[in-house]
C-alpha cells in the first residue's frame, strides 16, 4: 500500500542518515549518500510518515542538500529541499530561540532561489515573513538583497533604488544628492591617487574583507549598476569609486572587481580615456578570476564586453561572446545578466550587419524567454530593438509584438515610450527615440531624421548609443546641408563637421569598427564642399573598408552615397553600378523596407537613358 511503501521510504532514509553519522569522516559517496537519504524522508512525509522528534534535523538535512543544490546552480531542485526543510518546523514556534538560526537560514535561501526560479511573488512571500521575523538588520540584509533584485526585474527602478540607498544608509554609506561634473572628477582624481602604487599583484596579496557590513554594503552596491544604467548614469562613478575605496582600506572580495570595471568605464565615458579604460577593465576580469567569483563571471563577462572592449575589440568578437555569456548566466542562475547578455548581443549582432530576418526571430524568442524569467525591464528594451528589426526588414504592421510579449498591457511604441518617461527610465526613452531616428534616417527621411536626432539628444558620451547617433546624424546633416539654402547650410555643415571630429576619435580607440564610418562622414563631407576627387576617394575607401570588416549594411550605405554622388557629377553607368550593388549588399542584410528606394533611383536612371 502507499503508507507501507512510505514507511519503508522513512526506514531506509532513517538508516542512512544513521550509518553517515557514524561514518561522516570517510565515507567518499558522503554527498550522494544525503541526498538520497533526504529524498527517502520528503517522499515518506509527502504521504504522512515522518517522526517529530527528527524534524530538526531533517529541516537541517534538507538546508544543506538545499544549499549544495543551489552552489551547483541547481536552483529548481536547491528550492524543492529549501521548502521541505520549512515543512519540517514547527508552525507555531518555528521562530524561537532554538530553532531561529535554522528557519532564518531556510527563508534566506528560499528568496534567492524563488528569484532565480522567476517566481517573484513566492519570494516576496518569503522576503515578507524574513523581514517580519528577523532580530537585527544584519538578519534582514539578504532578504533586502533579494528584494532589490526583484524590484530590478520588474522594473521598478525607484524602489530599488529607494531600498538599496537605505540599507547602505544604515550600514553606514552616504552619497550625495546632486551629483556635479566636478564631483564626479573629484572622486575619480581621489580613486586614481589611491590606485596609483596599486597592482593586481598587491591587490590579491591583501587581506580579504572580513568586516560583513562592508562586504554588504560592496554588495548592495554591485546591485546598483543596472538601475542607475537607465536611470541616473553620472552616478556609477561615485558607486564604483566607493567599492574601490572600501575594498581597499578594509580587504578584497569578489565585489570589489565590478568596483575595478565601474571605474574603468568612468575613465572612458568622462576622460574619454579608452586606454586607461580598457586596462582597468581587463584587470577587472583578471581579479575576479583570481578572487573566484566563478558565479559572478557572466555578469562580469557581459558588463565588459557591452561598454567596455567595444573601445578596442571588433563587434564581431564581442558579440558572440555576449551570446555566450547568455549561456553561461543560465548555468549559474543569474537570470538578470542572462537577460542582459542577451539584449546586448542582439544589438551588437545588428550592427555588425547580421541578416535581419534571423535578426527578428532570435530578437522575438529572446524577448518571449525574458517574460518568462519575469526579467520584465530587460523586457522593454529588446522589444525596442525587436520593433526596429520589423521596421527595417518590412514586417513591421505585419508582425505585432506587442500582445504576444506584454500580454496586452503595453499595446503599441507609443504606450511604451509614455511608460519609459512617466517612471523615469530616461536611457529606455532616449532608446526608442533613437532607434526611431536611426529608422528615420536608414529610410532616407532625412527632415524627419533631423526632428528626431534633437529630441534624442544627448545620449551618454562614450557610449554606444553615442557612436551611432553621431553617425546617423552627422550623415543626416551632410544630406540637409546640400539641399538647404546658404544660411541654413552653415548649420547643418557645422554638426556634420562636429560629428567627423567625433569619429576621429572613435577610428583612433578602433579602426576594426568605425573605420568606414569615418571614411562615409568624410566623403559626405568633401561632396559638401565640391572636393569631387577627395570625396570620390573616400567613398571607395568606405566600402572597401566595410567590406574588409564584414559590415554588410554599411557597405551598403556606403554604395548607394557613393551612387548619388557619381549621379551629382553625371557619372551616371557607374552610378546605376553602385546602386546595383548597393540594392544585393541590402538584400544580404534583408533591409526589405529600403529596397524600393534602390530600385526607384535605378528605374530614374534608366528612364533618362
Amino acid at each position: 500500500s502507499p503508507k507501507e511503501r512510505a514507511e519503508c521510504h522513512f526506514q531506509n532514509g532513517v538508516k542512512m542518515i544513521t550509518a553517515l553519522s557514524c561514518c561522516a569522516d570517510s565515507h567518499s559517496d558522503l554527498g550522494l549518500i544525503t541526498f538520497v537519504a533526504i529524498d527517502q524522508i520528503n517522499i515518506a512525509k509527502s504521504f504522512g510518515v515522518t517522526d517529530s522528534s527528527m524534524c530538526t534535523q531533517f529541516a537541517k538535512l534538507n538546508l544543506k542538500a538545499g544549499e549544495s543544490s543551489m552552489e551547483k546552480f541547481n536552483f529548481m531542485s536547491g528550492f524543492s529541499y529549501i521548502e521541505h526543510g520549512i515543512s519540517f518546523l514547527p508552525k507555531e514556534s518555528k521562530w524561537n530561540s532554538s530553532s531561529y538560526d535554522l528557519c532564518r537560514s531556510l527563508h534566506e535561501a528560499a528568496c534567492l532561489a524563488c528569484y532565480v526560479n522567476a517566481l517573484p511573488t513566492k519570494a516576496n512571500e518569503y522576503i515578507s515573513v524574513l523581514l517580519e521575523n528577523a532580530q537585527c538588520l544584519e538578519h534582514k540584509l539578504k532578504a533586502y538583497y533579494v528584494m532589490v533584485k526583484n524590484l530590478t526585474s520588474s522594473g521598478d527602478f525607484k524602489q530599488a533604488l529607494k531600498k538599496t540607498f537605505d540599507v547602505l544608509i544604515e550600514l553606514g554609506e552616504t552619497f550625495p544628492t546632486e551629483i556635479t561634473p566636478e564631483i564626479i572628477q573629484e572622486e575619480l582624481s581621489n580613486t586614481k591617487s589611491l590606485l596609483n602604487n596599486f597592482t593586481k599583484e598587491s591587490i590579491l596579496s591583501s587581506p580579504k574583507l572580513m568586516d560583513e557590513k562592508k562586504l554588504w554594503a560592496i554588495k548592495f552596491m554591485n546591485n546598483l549598476s543596472g538601475p542607475l544604467s537607465i536611470t541616473n548614469y553620472q552616478m556609477g562613478p561615485l558607486i564604483a569609486c566607493r567599492m574601490v575605496q572600501l575594498s581597499s582600506k578594509y580587504g578584497y572580495c569578489s565585489e570589489s572587481a565590478f568596483g575595478f570595471l565601474g571605474y574603468g568605464q568612468a575613465q572612458i565615458s568622462v576622460f574619454e580615456d579608452v586606454d586607461e579604460g580598457y586596462r582597468w577593465g581587463k584587470i577587472a576580469l583578471s581579479l575576479l578570476e583570481s578572487l573566484g567569483g566563478k558565479g559572478y563571471l557572466p555578469k562580469m563577462r557581459c558588463l565588459f564586453n557591452s561598454y567596455v572592449s567595444l573601445w578596442k575589440e571588433p563587434f564581431h568578437a564581442s558579440s558572440n561572446v555576449l551570446l555566450h555569456t547568455h549561456s553561461e548566466a543560465m548555468l549559474v542562475g543569474d537570470v538578470e545578466y542572462a537577460s542582459v547578455s542577451a539584449f546586448f548581443y542582439c544589438r551588437q549582432a545588428l550592427v555588425c550587419g547580421q541578416n535581419l530576418l534571423l535578426a527578428e526571430k532570435e530578437c522575438k524568442a529572446i524577448a518571449s524567454k525574458m517574460v518568462q524569467l519575469k526579467q520584465i525591464q530587460m523586457c522593454y528594451g529588446q522589444v525596442n530593438t525587436y520593433i526596429f528589426i520589423l521596421k527595417m526588414n518590412g514586417n513591421y504592421g505585419k508582425v505585432n509584438p506587442f500582445p504576444e510579449i506584454f500580454d496586452g498591457k503595453i499595446a503599441n511604441e507609443e504606450e511604451l515610450l509614455n511608460l519609459a518617461l512617466s517612471s523615469g527610465k530616461r536611457i529606455n526613452a532616449k532608446g526608442i527615440l533613437s532607434n526611431r531616428f536611426q529608422v528615420a534616417f536608414w529610410l532616407g527621411q532625412f527632415e524627419e531624421a533631423a526632428e528626431l536626432a534633437e529630441k534624442a539628444k544627448h545620449p551618454p558620451k562614450m557610449s554606444f548609443m553615442e557612436v551611432y547617433h553621431v553617425f546617423c546624424e552627422g550623415l543626416t546633416a551632410f544630406q540637409l546641408a546640400r539641399r538647404s539654402s546658404s544660411s541654413s547650410a552653415s548649420k547643418w555643415m557645422t554638426i556634420g563637421e562636429e560629428a567627423v571630429t567625433r569619429f576621429r576619435l572613435y577610428e583612433k580607440c578602433s579602426t576594426w569598427n568605425w573605420e568606414n564610418n569615418l571614411f562615409l562622414l568624410e566623403a559626405e563631407y568633401h561632396q559638401c564642399k565640391q572636393e569631387e576627387d577627395k570625396a570620390a576617394a573616400k567613398y571607395r575607401a568606405s566600402i572597401k573598408s566595410a567590406q574588409e570588416h564584414r559590415f554588410v549594411h554599411e557597405e551598403a550605405l556606403a554604395l548607394e552615397f557613393y551612387g548619388d554622388f557619381l549621379r551629382t557629377i553625371r557619372s551616371v553607368d557607374e552610378s546605376k553600378e553602385k546602386y546595383g550593388n548597393a540594392r544585393l549588399c541590402y538584400e544580404k542584410w534583408g533591409a526589405h523596407a529600403i529596397i524600393p528606394r534602390l530600385e526607384e533611383k535605378i528605374g530614374q536612371i534608366q528612364g533618362t537613358e
